[in-house]
Formats: C-alpha cells, sequence, structure tokens
C-alpha cells in the first residue's frame, strides 16, 4: 500500500530554512528563515495553507517554538533578540 496519499505535501521555501516547530495544539507548522522571515502553515492531507508571513527580525531568524498551550509563537534572532507573537 502506498502511503503517499496519507501525508501532507512537502512545503518548499526560496530561501533557505533554519528551523521548524509543530504546534502541540494543532495541525501547524512555523518555519524561521534565514532571510529573518517566519512562516506559519496549516499542515494537512487535504492540503496546506500559509496562515502567517512576518519578518520578526532583520537578521536570521535561527530559532522557531510554539507555547506548551501553541497559542503563541515564540522566535530568537542572530541579533540575539527574541519576539513573541500571537
Amino acid at each position: 500500500m502506498d502511503d503517499r496519499a496519507l501525508r501532507p505535501k512537502s512545503l518548499k521555501f526560496k530561501e533557505p530554512v533554519i528551523d521548524v516547530a509543530f504546534s502541540p495544539a494543532a495541525n501547524l507548522v512555523a518555519s524561521s528563515l534565514i532571510t529573518g522571515h517566519v512562516f506559519v502553515h496549516k499542515y494537512a492531507v487535504e492540503g496546506n495553507q500559509r496562515l502567517l508571513r512576518g519578518k520578526p527580525h532583520k537578521k536570521s531568524c535561527r530559532s522557531v517554538c510554539f507555547s506548551g498551550d501553541g497559542q503563541q509563537l515564540y522566535t530568537a534572532s542572530k541579533d540575539r533578540s527574541w519576539q513573541a507573537m500571537d
């Protein structure tokens, strides 16, 4: 049996991805890029959907993680700053 029909399609980006995080509360995945951009996608077999595109940092976004309840997203940058996003 081919399980490809049971997996969501891969997310693709034009710039290098530095970190990814999966929400503990929903089918969401956050990606941080070398450009400082952050993306949040709904990640599902039915199809992926971009929910957020932001640039919280001027330099590369080195880390991204969800809070324990999945309601906030935290990012950290090469410039030694961090941001919290709802």
